[in-house]
């Protein structure tokens, strides 16, 4: 059975960082945040990140939250 999500990822960098690293969260999965040494790695490593969560979720009968609408998304 092929399941599909989809979430919005916010994805920060520090103010004054001097490096390339980005954090990575979901504001519609509690517990799913993540980082990479640059944007690229951010991607991999936040597609990983939800999928452990929402699978961890879904092992243990937790809901899968709903997606929020964009507007709605608070940055």
């Amino acid at each position: 059975m092929d399941t599909h999500f989809g979430f919005y990822a916010i994805f920060e960098k520090e103010e004054n960082a001097t490096d390339d690293y980005v954090c990575v969260r979901f504001p519609d999965v509690p517990g799913a945040f993540t980082y990479g040494y640059n944007r690229e790695h951010g991607i991999s490593m936040a597609r990983e990140c939800v999928a452990v969560q929402l699978f961890g979720q879904l092992k243990r009968g937790i809901p899968i939250p709903s997606a929020s609408a964009a507007e709605t998304i608070e940055l």
